[in-house]
């Protein structure tokens, strides 16, 4: 019965560290989601007129972690000590002090000749994170006498490190005959990394062997092109000159590539620039990619033949080589990138067309060869043009923006209304009130919903071109805004309220300010009003100089960003200063040991 108690306890035990993993994960991973924001680069001036202060967070921890954890790394339930040493990894990531502290006792479990091989394993792991290079002979020891395992977490740390402690049984390993393919190709990157020119002869072997795997091929011959081997030229070349019809060819080429990673020289770059012609894209781009490495001018050399590619890495360096550098001539061939079917491309296309328009010389024709791109139908191309030309100030471009308002693309629409707010060429005002009167009506009537990409968010656009411009024709169309329908849109009925804020600061009338106030009061119904909206009234009660709303802004003061648009306002009305935003102190008490709070 004890024992049972036990391994339920340390299956528990296993379970909370396992759930406190996950969080750290999701906490220090990068964020990753299956697609970009389409609409993310658009500013809103509505969020920055006026800008607000947002809390800032400072992270806590209970005191004693450290103490209770190291203490803990003696006890003789393995079970505990696995977690406890997890845990010590999980703290590091997450910022905990002193987490150093444990690498002599981590050490000491590490070379413990009776024990078990999960506690070496965590041991190691967590040495590794703490990026323990003074603990490398003990972490190779390790490897040595606990195999694979223990090998598969320290070698990589120790190339990481450019370590030398493996060295002799890397060389070694890699005239293994009996070696598996991850060993091996442990000891390939682990020699790439330091350097070891001994490993030459037995790299080559591997790298030119057909009856290897590719990718042990491939990183042997890195290794090779990393250690910087006197007859990687003489070899490439050989190599190179193979027969193209045997069906090992593209492999071999891909390796002549990798074992030219550090040469420059003038034999090296054109043997790279044969390769660029290979029928196959793999090989082209590779070679391309070591070209651009080595001088971005060799690629754009060759580029007009290649950029068509369907490949996009091989379009990538051509464009990329191109981009740097400028010259008139080329902006004809650069600018239908904008069209580019990968979204990556194309924004580096329009970053570096604007970047090209920084110079008096190039300025004109960037802009003439956008607004022939912009013309097009096709929908990727109007939205960068929108962008080209909003940034660099062109307002004839604000004709064609309002033309594609109506796109069936939301991406286009919300370019089309973003380049307008840029514009801010008031000839244009009212046809762009045409067509937000238009897709108010399809809203109202039930042809446009707030689920269609881009429907609210460009009208949240126009109407900050409206209050931006001070445009009181669109006061009517504003104002339908102003009601609770969340279908409408939120963004759109924020910037709707934002802009009836500036346009009628000085003599709103009695039914706008009704309007206002229902909604920033309404709190406590089923379902009150969004924050966001009530910030907007808020602001719009400061720029109207309502006196006598003060009493109900005052109540709603706050942190958030509608108590801080409420003391905006208050300051508007009364010059009282905004008070500084405390620091937030958060304390991440979720541990599966911490010690215990004695009140």
């Amino acid at each position: 019965m004890a024992s049972d108690a036990v391994r339920m306890r340390t299956l528990l035990l296993k379970i909370v560290v396992c759930l406190a993993l996950i969080g750290c994960i999701a906490a220090i991973a990068p964020s990753r989601t299956t697609a970009a924001d389409p609409f993310s680069e658009y500013d809103l001036a509505m969020f920055e007129r006026p800008a607000l202060a947002v809390p800032k967070y400072e992270k806590l921890f209970p005191s004693g972690l450290m103490p209770l954890w190291i203490q803990t790394l003696d006890r003789s339930d393995a079970g505990l000590r696995r977690l406890t040493i997890d845990t010590l990894a999980i703290a590091h990531e997450r910022g905990v002090a002193d987490v150093q502290q444990a690498k002599a006792p981590l050490i000491e479990l590490l070379s413990q000749p009776q024990q078990d091989l999960d506690t070496v394993a965590s041991a190691a792991r967590t040495l590794v994170v703490l990026e323990s290079i003074e603990a490398a002979q003990s972490l190779a020891d390790a490897a040595i006498e606990r195999g694979s395992r223990i090998a598969n977490i320290v070698e990589p740390a120790f190339a990481k490190w450019k370590s030398p402690v493996l060295k002799k049984n890397w060389i070694e390993r890699l005239d293994q005959a009996n070696v598996t393919d991850s060993m091996l190709l442990l000891a390939i990157d682990g020699v790439g990394a330091i350097g070891a020119k001994e490993a030459d002869s037995a790299l080559y072997r591997i790298a030119v062997d057909p009856d290897k795997q590719t990718t042990v091929r491939l990183r042997a011959a890195k290794a090779l092109g990393a250690i910087g081997a006197s007859q990687s030229l003489s070899r490439a070349t050989q190599l190179a000159a193979s027969d193209p019809s045997s069906k090992d060819s593209r492999v071999i080429a891909l390796l002549v590539v990798a074992m030219l990673s550090s040469d420059k020289s003038p034999q090296a770059i054109e043997l790279l620039g044969k390769l660029s012609a290979d029928s196959n894209s793999v090989v082209q781009a590779a070679s391309l990619k070591r070209l651009f490495e080595i001088d971005p001018a060799e690629v754009d050399a060759l580029a007009d033949n290649l950029v068509a590619s369907p490949d996009v890495n091989v379009r990538r360096h051509c464009i990329r080589a191109m981009l740097d550098n400028p010259r008139r001539e080329r902006i004809a061939s650069i600018a239908p990138h904008l069209d580019d079917v990968n979204p990556t491309l194309r924004r580096e296309v329009t970053t570096g067309l604007l970047r090209w328009a920084e110079s008096k010389e190039l300025r004109s024709e960037v802009i003439a060869q956008t607004m022939r791109v912009m013309q097009n139908d096709s929908w990727r191309s109007c939205e960068q043009a929108c962008v080209v030309m909003a940034k660099l100030d062109h307002k004839p471009a604000g004709s064609r923006m309002v033309d594609l308002l109506g796109h069936r693309r939301g991406e286009v629409r919300v370019a089309s209304a973003w380049g307008l707010t840029q514009l801010r060429d008031p000839q244009y005002l009212s046809d762009m009130l045409q067509h937000a009167e238009a897709v108010c009506d399809g809203f109202m009537n039930g042809q446009f919903n707030d689920s269609m990409p881009g429907m609210s968010l460009q009208m949240a656009h126009l109407f900050v071109a409206f209050g931006d411009q001070m445009y009181a024709p669109a006061n009517a169309v504003l104002r339908l805004y102003l009601p609770k329908n969340f279908d409408m849109g939120m963004e759109a009925r924020s910037a709707g309220c934002w802009a009836i804020g500036l346009i009628n600061a000085k003599e709103p009338s009695e039914e706008l300010l009704s309007m206002l106030e229902g909604r920033f009061m309404d709190t406590n119904s089923m379902e009150p009003e969004d924050d966001g909206f009530r910030s907007m009234c808020a602001i719009a009660f400061g720029r109207m100089k309502l006196e006598d709303k003060l009493p109900d802004l005052r109540r709603s003061v706050g942190t958030g960003r509608c108590g801080q648009a409420c003391y905006w306002a208050i300051e508007q009305m009364t010059g009282e200063k905004t008070p500084p935003i405390p620091v937030r102190r958060l304390v991440q008490e979720d541990w599966f040991l911490a010690p215990v709070a004695i009140p």
